[in-house]
């Protein structure tokens, strides 16, 4: 596909026929349930209405964005977190995205008006470039950056992560105890970049089931792909 995360490639599009759907993806910068219901809820009720005459679809379950608010059960739902080749690896990211939305709550490395202040757009151009290079894309946003107390012009995404499980591995106990696929990740990245990897140049039938195979191996080990 020419890109190593064709899910979210293909997510990203997938609401064409109604893109209020999903919007850009990244959700508008909105702060409040009224705002929040007024400025994506309702125009998603308006356009299915043309769809849904009888009204059987319910709006808030329709909202297709990468991270949607659950006012009924006060979180909030992520779309963006891929599966990885066993439930170890799945638990290890949780982990670490916990640490750093906790972070961000907290306002570790910069207030929630500087937080606050990025654009949808700064963030889709992020997302975008992540989708298509995974740990090796640049990001050169340093007002992005800043947020995540990194003073830098530019890095790469897979060193991002790195400098923040640094910081917070040391006072996290479960991070900690998860960390050993991260730690893969980190060294040899992603899933989709260790298969491309392991595959090299051989892109037969037979070689990308061999290594399919592999994967199948990781999960029935409880054990990281390794290419």
């Amino acid at each position: 596909t020419g890109v190593l995360d064709s899910r979210m490639h293909m997510y990203c599009n997938h609401c064409q026929a109604v893109p209020s759907l999903i919007g850009q993806v990244i959700p508008e910068p909105l702060f409040d349930e009224a705002g929040y219901r007024r400025t994506i809820l309702e125009p998603i009720a308006r356009d299915i209405r043309k769809r849904d005459p009888d009204g059987v679809m319910q709006v808030d379950f329709l909202n297709a964005r990468g991270a949607i608010a659950r006012f009924d059960r006060g979180s909030i739902e992520l779309r963006v977190m891929d599966v990885q080749e066993y439930p170890g690896a799945d638990v290890a990211i949780c982990a670490a995205v916990i640490a750093v939305v906790r972070a961000l709550y907290q306002e570790r490395w910069g207030s929630r008006e500087r937080q606050q202040s990025l654009t949808t757009e700064q963030l889709r151009r992020i997302l975008d470039a992540t989708i298509s290079r995974a740990e090796s894309a640049v990001i050169a946003d340093t007002e992005w950056l800043g947020c995540l107390g990194i003073d830098r012009q530019q890095v790469r995404a897979g060193r991002v992560w790195e400098l923040l499980l640094d910081r917070l591995r040391p006072d996290d106990a479960a991070l900690d105890n998860l960390f050993a696929p991260l730690e893969l990740i980190l060294d040899k990245g992603c899933l989709a970049t260790r298969i491309c990897a392991a595959l090299g140049n051989r892109f037969s039938i037979a070689s990308i089931r061999d290594v399919y195979r592999d994967l199948v191996d990781s999960l029935q080990a409880w054990q990281p792909f390794h290419p």
